[in-house]
Formats: structure tokens, C-alpha cells, sequence
């Protein structure tokens, strides 16, 4: 049988005359076909913006069946995933409340019919393509930061020059309004939402690129994050997503040599086989907090904890715990808290 089938236009992935005549086979056999569906609205292009809309469709069964049951279900990602909207529902048309469904430039809707025969078949559609929900009160997600577009030049980062971030900022996907703003950050964890620095750009739809001019005098050696996040003219705030760099130059410090800002660099050497160091800047006097901790959130060892002066300061680790004990290999945390800050890096142990 397999060579049968694969004999008809065997040069082609996918035949349409294939299938076709699959289809007509089966039917043959079981002696009726699968319920026929078709969505006739949303179908594609629609912008809705009240709280309840019609979901209507065509449907037929065969063989002397009827209908056993109708599922309809929801898409705002172009049918990537499906959210039940309600099964066991009558014949069209169904009066859909959005009140809990978010905007989107992209759904769609899926009815799945099933008959009632021995066995039973099940036959679907869904929009012929996407359709908008535009709800004055249905926008609660914030835009995203495009995967891979967040850029730095120069890279690596020279905090004795200037430098300058790009992005990409969109609500598209998110509920479709325009971006209002974007903000970027400098850290080993982002700013909170609304206290980073402003960036520019055409604040006009839902896609914007964006940029800014980056003051590096402040930024310490090492490997730190750049983090880009947006906001849509409804007030959400999307999550920030950060860009690794490598910052190159001296530590920031102001005109008697202290540092400028609070700064945690990465140990080195890393990985770590025997000993690492870890520096660690602090611009005032005050009590500081180094330790080291494993992914489950356990002290592995306290390096230092006592208050400090104003300046740059090292502490070295030689693998050994508060016990005693040489440490597994694996991935560990370390964290530096001073003057009402945190901060995290992360370091790998070979064998």
C-alpha cells in the first residue's frame, strides 16, 4: 500500500491529488465523512472593539449523523496556542465576551465540531487569517523588546567614550497600542520600571526603534548588562531584557579617587579552580556584605561583613565553605549588599 500511495506524484513532499484521493478512500471505507466547518466571522481583518462579539460558522455532518458537540476557542498569537472559549455550545452564531480577553493584533478563532456517529469524527476551522481586539480597557501587557535587537556601539564599551544603544520596542504582539516610551539601565539587574533613563525615538505606533546616547563615565569594568524595556500609551510596562557587555577602562572614580557608583565585578579568574577574586566598589563608608551562595539559595561562604571606607577592595575565595569543605563543582551566586543596594553575579567551579 505504501508504494501505491507514494506512487502518485512520488516528486512531491506534499500532493494535493494525494491527499485528495487519501480522503476519498477513507471516506469509502468508513463509510462517511468527518463534519464539515467553516468560520465565517471574525475571518480575518476585522478590528473589534466592543466587550462581546459573534462567532459565526457553517457546519454539515454525513452519513445520517448530527452534531454531538461544538468547542470553540480563541487565538492571540495566530494560532500558536488556543484558549477554550466554551464547549458544548449550540449552533451559530455564539456571543463571545472579551472582557477577559487581552487586545491583539493576531486572532483567531477555532470551532471544532464533532458528530455523533460510532465511531465518532471531528472536523475544525479556524480564521482564514487574523483579526484585532482594540478594547479601550483590554491592554494590560507591556510591549517587548525584540529578541536580538538591542545593540551597543562601540562593543566592548569604553567608559572613557561615549556609546550608543539601539533597540527595537514593540506592543504588536502585546495588545497592539503605541509604544509610548523606552528607558535603559546599567547594572547587574535592571531598574525598576519608570526610574531608568529615557531613550528616543518615533513614539507614534506599536513598533518603535529606539535609541540613546550613553554617558560611560559611570560605568565600572567588567561584564555587566544594558537593559532596554518599553512602555504602551496605556501605562504597562513591559519586562526588561538586557544586552551582556564587556566594559573596558579604569573604575569611575571622582576627583579624590573614590568610586563613583556602587559596582560588583566578576570574579576572576572564572571558571574557578582553586582561587578566584572578587573587586567590589563602594562609594561611601558603610557596612558591606559579601558572601557566596548555591543555586538553591544556601550560604555557601561569608567573605566579609563589616563596614568599609570609600574605595575599591578585593576578597578572595579558595573554594572552601563555612564548613571546611572543598566546594562540588557547579554553578554558585556571590552578592555584595551595601549602602541599601544589591547585588549578584554569577561564577562556575570546575573539578
Amino acid at each position: 500500500m505504501y508504494f501505491e500511495w507514494s506512487g502518485v506524484e512520488p516528486a512531491e513532499d506534499f500532493s494535493g491529488i494525494r491527499e485528495d484521493i487519501m480522503s476519498k478512500t477513507l471516506i469509502w471505507l468508513l463509510g462517511r465523512d468527518k463534519p464539515s466547518v467553516a468560520v465565517t466571522s471574525p475571518n480575518g481583518g476585522e478590528t473589534i472593539t466592543a466587550d462581546n462579539a459573534s462567532i459565526g460558522w457553517t457546519e454539515s455532518t454525513s452519513g445520517g449523523t448530527g452534531v454531538a458537540s461544538r468547542t470553540l476557542e480563541y487565538s492571540v498569537d495566530d494560532g500558536q496556542s488556543w484558549v477554550t472559549i466554551a464547549s458544548g455550545v449550540g449552533a451559530s452564531p455564539y456571543s463571545w465576551s472579551l472582557t477577559s480577553v487581552p487586545n491583539t493584533t493576531r486572532g483567531r478563532v477555532r470551532v471544532r465540531v464533532a458528530d455523533n456517529g460510532a465511531p465518532s469524527f471531528a472536523g475544525q476551522d479556524e480564521s482564514d487569517q487574523v483579526f484585532a481586539i482594540q478594547r479601550a480597557n483590554g491592554d494590560a501587557v507591556g510591549p517587548v523588546v525584540v529578541a536580538g535587537s538591542i545593540q551597543v556601539s562601540p562593543d566592548p564599551v569604553n567608559n572613557q567614550a561615549a556609546a550608543t544603544l539601539t533597540a527595537t520596542v514593540t506592543d504588536a504582539g502585546t495588545g497592539g497600542a503605541d509604544v509610548a516610551m523606552a528607558e535603559w539601565s546599567f547594572g547587574a539587574t535592571p531598574a525598576a520600571a519608570g526610574v531608568g533613563h529615557a531613550m528616543t525615538g518615533s513614539y507614534t505606533s506599536s513598533t518603535v526603534a529606539v535609541s540613546a546616547a550613553l554617558k560611560t563615565g559611570s560605568f565600572s569594568p567588567g561584564t555587566w548588562t544594558l537593559w532596554v524595556r518599553g512602555r504602551d500609551v496605556h501605562g504597562n510596562w513591559g519586562q526588561a531584557k538586557g544586552l551582556p557587555v564587556v566594559v573596558n577602562g579604569p573604575q569611575p572614580t571622582d576627583a579624590s579617587g573614590t568610586p563613583r557608583v556602587f559596582a560588583l565585578a566578576q570574579n576572576a579568574p572564572n571558571p574557578v579552580l582553586e582561587s578566584t577574586t572578587i573587586t567590589f566598589a563602594v562609594p561611601e563608608a558603610g557596612e558591606v556584605w559579601l558572601a557566596i551562595y548555591d543555586l538553591q539559595g544556601r550560604q555557601v561562604k561569608s567573605l566579609f561583613r563589616g563596614d568599609l571606607p570609600a574605595g575599591v577592595h578585593t576578597a578572595a575565595w579558595n573554594r572552601i565553605d563555612e564548613g571546611g569543605k572543598r566546594v562540588d563543582p557547579g554553578v554558585y551566586y556571590y552578592r555584595l549588599q551595601a549602602g541599601g543596594k544589591t547585588f549578584e553575579r554569577r561564577m562556575v567551579a570546575l573539578r
